[in-house]
């Protein structure tokens, strides 16, 4: 399989959304703590943000590339009795604008998008929170701007090259039951699934990401949905492919000296040693690996997680 192929193939298994109704979860939540939201204009596209909280204040980057950043609700607002949480959809994403073409559609462009949010906030420093492939996101950032990063928080960070890509499919594909498996390749070959039917799409995604779980009885626990001109948003996204056929941070990742915090669960697809690499490039950094734990400790591993997070954003 060439590579574009491979990475057009790990967009549609990893590229969701949800649906702009809230959940009940949210809708709840929405009734005890007051809700910002709204979009920033930059380098023709509207990017859509959401606010939620008071105290320090935390931009919270989402995975994907393709999702949004309501999979982590509701779950990530319960930091937001501390923290004032700044989520927002990336490019192509949820409700940020997708109606982009090939020059409105890179990596640069989506970091330049997280520097207009810190200063459509006012904030000198930012601290950011990056899960999965937002970490790459976010060292992206930070390795462009070290100045305006006051702290990171990379949780389960994909790696800053490709190298570990095989690694970590090997051991997502060791951990996936031969039931599902099955099961997975018989939906996929559905006539459901190639009408882009939702239930089957929903069927696929709660199988394809059943491994990345070590308690798999948190799996409903994922919000999993689709938007609108679903296909469209996955078109948009090969655009990203000149810049990740092949990039290599971890050198470019000394230039950070903001602490760092890497949340890792041990039983996450991303090999420890890629992860390493990180903690051992960027000085003031430290690793904490979150024991039967998978690739989404905010849903199964909330104590250790919210402990985490508590004690490297106290003062």
């Amino acid at each position: 399989m060439r590579a574009a192929q491979l990475i057009f193939y790990i967009f549609l298994l990893f590229s969701i959304s949800c649906k702009e109704t809230a959940s009940e979860d949210e809708q709840s939540t929405k009734q005890k703590k007051e809700i910002d939201s709204g979009t920033i204009e930059h380098q023709g596209a509207s990017i859509y943000y959401r606010s939620i909280g008071k105290g320090e204040p935390i931009l919270v980057v989402h995975g994907g590339p393709g999702m949004d950043h309501s999979y982590f609700l509701p779950h990530m607002d319960e930091l937001a009795d501390s923290y004032r949480l700044i989520y927002f959809d990336q490019r192509a994403a949820g409700k940020s604008s997708y109606d982009l073409d090939s020059s409105q559609m890179n990596m640069q462009l989506m970091v330049e998008d997280i520097e207009a949010i810190r200063q459509h906030f006012s904030l000198e420093k930012v601290n950011i929170l990056a899960h999965s492939w937002g970490g790459l996101l976010a060292m992206w950032y930070a390795k462009t701007y070290p100045d305006r990063l006051k702290r990171l928080i990379l949780v389960n960070t994909v790696a800053a090259n490709k190298s570990y890509e095989a690694t970590a499919a090997e051991n997502l594909q060791k951990r996936r039951l031969e039931a599902d498996a099955l099961a997975l390749q018989e939906l996929m070959q559905s006539d459901a699934f190639k009408n882009q039917e939702e239930e089957a799409f929903l069927k696929v995604f709660k199988l394809n990401f059943a491994p990345s779980f070590f308690h798999r009885e948190y799996l409903d626990s994922l919000q999993l949905f689709f938007p609108e001109a679903y296909r469209e948003r996955q078109g948009k996204l090969m655009y990203l492919l000149p810049d990740l056929q092949a990039y290599d941070l971890y050198e470019e990742l000394s230039k950070i000296k903001a602490p760092t915090l890497l949340l890792h669960g041990d039983v996450d697809a991303t090999p420890l040693a890629a992860i390493e690499r990180i903690a051992e490039q960027i000085e003031a950094s430290q690793l904490s690996v979150l024991s039967q734990c998978g690739h989404f400790p905010f849903i199964e591993a909330k104590a250790a997680f919210r402990n985490s997070i508590d004690g490297f954003m106290k003062p």
